[in-house]
């Protein structure tokens, strides 16, 4: 089946569609896709790991005295050259791998870089960036990749990106509330719940603002949320709350105090301490570890 095609078959329920669609390219094609979500939109949507470099060989490289040369090659030099690059490339990085990074434009800006990788250059690969070589840190080498195979990998990640790209779309035009005639399921509460949580999170929001979209008590909102989502309405905000901060840890260069409040928590002191429990890192350590 082409990948288009597996693509297309994904589940129907919106908020699945980001890691499902990333999972079926990881795969096909045994590599892993890292997301640097520059607008956030996807945040509060995948794992956080999904957004970090987090293979053994990248791993061993940032960890190593070489791993200020990852960011500057993946973060300030790829973003300064990003625009003329409208269809992705190939490249060899600093440290010897081959990876494929592909851009999702909004209407006015950069909002995702989808990267995929690694393996090793064969031979016939024909890359323009090809950086000085270093050695190779990983605690093996990865399979080597030739054209014909480079060319496949690149197209597919160019088919994720679209996909990536058309949900941004969908998930910013979700209406507000259930408008629907006649009874409600089980799965449009659960939509309406996410997208919910979502897009307000960052914001003041309680139970009773939730029980208004969905037409419902309090008490039975509370109910219906531990119904259909598995957890409390409590629970869902401040899972998104962190995911977003870590996203603002990543990629602003915004105080920890400032993150704190544009992801929705009016108490700092309560934020670095859920985070260490979430992440076993303060805000500081994670940001200094998370690239």
């Amino acid at each position: 089946m082409a990948f288009a095609a597996i693509l297309r078959g994904v589940t129907s329920d919106l908020f699945h569609v980001p890691a499902h669609s990333i999972a079926v390219f990881e795969r096909i094609h045994g590599l892993r896709v890292t997301v640097h979500d520059l607008a956030g939109t996807l945040w509060p949507i995948l794992l956080p790991d999904q957004f970090r470099h987090s293979r053994d060989e990248c791993s061993a490289v940032k960890n190593s005295a070489a791993g200020q040369k990852c960011i500057e090659f993946e973060v300030d030099r790829l973003r300064g050259e990003i625009a003329d690059l409208p269809n992705g490339r190939a490249h060899v990085c600093h440290a010897g791998y081959v990876e494929w990074v592909v851009p999702v434009f909004g209407e006015r800006q950069l909002e995702l870089v989808l990267f995929a990788g690694v393996r090793a250059p064969a031979d016939d690969l024909a890359c323009e960036v090809r950086p000085l070589r270093l050695p190779v840190l990983g605690p093996k080498s990865p399979l080597p990749v030739g054209e014909q195979e480079s060319q496949q990998i690149l197209e597919h990640l160019r088919q994720l990106a679209a996909r990536l790209k058309q949900w941004t779309i969908d998930f910013r035009a979700l209406g507000t509330g259930l408008t629907a005639a006649g009874p409600v399921s089980a799965a449009q509460r659960a939509m309406t719940i996410r997208r919910f949580v979502a897009q307000r999170h960052p914001h003041s929001v309680r139970l009773e603002d939730l029980a208004d979209e969905l037409g419902l008590t309090e008490s039975r909102t509370s109910h219906v949320v531990r119904e259909t989502c598995g957890r409390t309405f409590k629970q869902m905000l401040v899972e998104a709350r962190l995911r977003t901060s870590m996203g603002l840890l990543r990629h602003s260069g915004m105080q920890v105090s400032e993150i704190a409040a544009r992801s929705g928590f009016d108490d700092l002191r309560h934020f670095h301490r859920l985070f260490k429990r979430q992440t076993g890192q303060t805000p500081h350590r994670y940001r200094r570890t998370s690239e």
